[in-house]
């Protein structure tokens, strides 16, 4: 999988957690189920079918993650800051 002993620690501390590709090859190499994730019912965006995420190719489906990142990083940060901007309105 391309992983270091360094990597797994991560993920048992809590420090990091494994990318949703991580999961998906932990998956196909155990067998276990990723029902919480993959439960269609909990599909988490519905103008976006999973088929199409799932044609994505391993280098598009990078850069979805990193984009996803990247969204869920600002979003967070603009929620953080919203108490200041109405202390300050």
């Amino acid at each position: 999988m391309g992983l270091t002993k360094a990597n797994v620690s991560h993920w048992e501390t809590c420090k990091h957690d494994p990318s949703f590709l991580q999961l998906l090859k932990i998956r196909d190499l155990t067998g276990w189920p990723l029902r919480d994730v993959l439960n269609a019912e909990q599909w988490p965006f519905p103008r976006v079918g999973r088929e199409r995420v799932a044609s994505l190719n391993p280098d598009q489906l990078a850069s979805l993650e990193t984009g996803l990142i990247m969204a869920l990083a600002a979003i967070t940060a603009r929620q953080a800051t919203e108490p200041e901007r109405r202390k300050q309105a």
